[in-house]
């Protein structure tokens, strides 16, 4: 479906506008919105000056209940994932995906997207969707925007297509501008800006200066909070829907820097973030060499990744497989393996450490 390396997502569109944005290069969707505006069909549209105006014509046109009739499911190129600035941002209100990789570039975290800034306005945005003075702010804001943006108010809109047609007549006789309100969307309603920092005795750093332990001590703390958090929210019964969006949360081998007993309370940690009912939901996914995140009682969940062999003509990629068996081993790394699985790990974990010692497969386990 649709080219490789794209993105694609069914979208109710004016088969015509489907076959515009379909064509490449923004002039030639320039030209053939220009020729789609002489067809009677389509006569109500704007003039553009460049492909941004004609997209959001076209755009604009089909939003128009009026037109609800004329619109099909079809494939749209669309780059939902990430920021706003770098795709369509689709699904930022409703998802935010969370990297938190092993070896930490400090650049992320100067900037808005990085693991652990998500990861405190998720918090932030949870704790302040049930404060009563804020949901019934946005209530009143919502109908107070509603009643002044209500067409029957603007008037003055009329006045100047008035004004317009009685120039217009004198020199396109017959001629006449029509000017009509859109719906308003009221707008939605961001975080203030806040700095992050962390301190250390006396001295208060911005987050990237600080080194990659200090960084995964604070991840540990926001994902600790988050799960207590989520709990209170749903013993207390607040009926206030939540406003912070899901998570994906991807981690890069969670055991770094981290004393065993540590990685058991983190692994158990992930586990219950994962399973939880109550929003905002979160999905865990993470590489690790640890026994301490692969546990046999959760052995449905391991995904082995593997390159897949490829000619030059085909696109590199992997393959990911579930893991169906544990196979019969044995040896010195085996035994030795064993060994500390039982003594650390318990025996539950034994056989999938096994596993990941002799296989040396790189395994990727969501916690639920």
């Amino acid at each position: 479906m649709g080219q490789p390396g794209k993105y694609y997502g069914v979208v109710p569109q004016i088969p015509e506008f489907a076959a515009v944005r379909a064509l490449s290069g923004a002039q030639k969707q320039l030209d053939q919105y220009r020729a789609l505006r002489e067809d009677e069909n389509f006569s109500a549209l704007p003039t553009a000056r460049s492909q941004s105006d004609a997209a959001k014509a076209m755009d604009a046109f089909e939003q128009d209940p009026a037109n609800a009739d004329r619109l099909q499911n079809l494939e749209r190129p669309e780059q939902f994932f990430g920021h706003a600035h770098a795709g369509a941002g689709r699904l930022d209100n409703f998802t935010s995906f969370v990297l938190v990789p092993a070896v930490h570039e400090a650049a992320d975290e100067t900037s808005k997207r990085g693991a652990i800034q998500v990861l405190v306005d998720n918090l932030v945005t949870t704790a302040l969707a049930s404060r009563a003075d804020i949901v019934g702010f946005r209530a009143e804001f919502e109908e107070r925007f509603k009643q002044v943006y209500a067409p029957e108010n603007l008037t003055e809109i009329d006045r100047v297509a008035t004004a317009v047609n009685d120039l217009l007549g004198n020199y396109a006789p017959g001629v006449a501008l029509s000017l009509n309100w859109q719906e308003a969307v009221p707008p939605t309603f961001g975080l203030p800006a806040f700095h992050t920092r962390l301190g250390d005795d006396a001295y208060d750093t911005p987050i990237a200066l600080q080194g990659h332990g200090m960084q995964r001590a604070l991840v540990l703390s926001l994902l600790q909070l988050m799960a207590s958090q989520r709990g209170d929210i749903a013993a207390s019964g607040d009926d206030h829907p939540v406003a912070a969006p899901d998570l994906i949360i991807a981690i890069e081998e969670p055991e770094l820097y981290l004393h065993p007993a540590q990685c058991r309370y983190l692994a158990a940690l992930l586990a219950e973030l994962a399973t939880g009912e109550d929003p905002p939901h979160i999905q865990v996914m993470y590489a690790t060499h640890s026994p301490y995140f692969v546990r046999i009682d959760r052995f449905e969940q391991i995904r082995a990744i593997r390159r897949r062999a490829h000619s030059d003509e085909d696109v590199p990629c992997c393959e990911v497989g579930s893991l169906t068996r544990i196979p019969q081993l044995s040896g010195p790394i085996v035994h030795e393996t064993l060994r500390f699985c039982r003594e650390e790990a318990g025996a539950p974990a034994e056989a999938a450490c096994i596993y990941a010692a002799r296989r040396r497969a790189q395994l990727r386990m969501p916690a639920a």
